[in-house]
């Protein structure tokens, strides 16, 4: 009996080789691992999990957050227009980064993030202009990409400006960084 389920299932398994049904599902497998990326962060602490919207009423105030399924990690999420839930969120900020070194590591991993980031768009803008004068269409794609991180490199900046002249939570803020030109940092 069991050579021949084993049987069965080889044969079974073959076939849809044959048809193409097993490069269909991890197509669609992947697709849908990515919707799910795009829609739902994964738990950054264990990485095996998804965040999901948690609720709670603490002193009559209702507190929303993303927390993990799987470990104890949780974060506040706050609404713009709601400015007792924003300042909630910002003092938690501020306790969690006035803890022994975590303003001054959060910084720094900011500072080289940016440094990095800012080197693979120069390098990607290299590349683009080496495409183009090769007359390679492939220069659109590396253009593409390198203001993509280039992007990232601006956010990293801007994190790290945020940190070291203490304008979290500030409106306002992006507007001073972009007027006094702290874009590398």
């Amino acid at each position: 009996m069991g050579i021949v389920r084993s049987a069965s299932r080889f044969a079974g398994r073959q076939a849809s080789y044959l048809v193409g049904y097993q490069h269909i599902g991890a197509g669609w497998r992947l697709l849908r691992s990515n919707w799910r990326s795009v829609r739902q962060r994964a738990c950054p602490k264990c990485g095996k999990s998804l965040l999901f919207p948690i609720s709670e009423v603490i002193d009559g105030n209702e507190i929303s957050a993303l927390g993990c399924g799987r470990c104890d990690y949780f974060e506040f999420v706050a609404k713009e227009d709601d400015p007792d839930s924003m300042l909630r969120v910002k003092e938690v900020t501020e306790r969690a980064l006035n803890a022994q070194g975590a303003r001054a590591s959060r910084e720094r991993q900011f500072q080289i993030s940016s440094r990095v980031f800012f080197a693979l768009s120069g390098i990607c803008l290299i590349v683009a202009v080496t495409l183009c004068l090769r007359g390679n269409s492939l220069f659109i794609t590396a253009t593409l990409a390198g203001a993509l991180v280039l992007v990232r490199a601006m956010v990293s900046s801007y994190r790290c400006w945020q940190l070291r002249e203490n304008r979290l939570f500030k409106p306002g803020s992006f507007k001073v960084w972009i007027k006094t030109g702290a874009w590398f940092v």
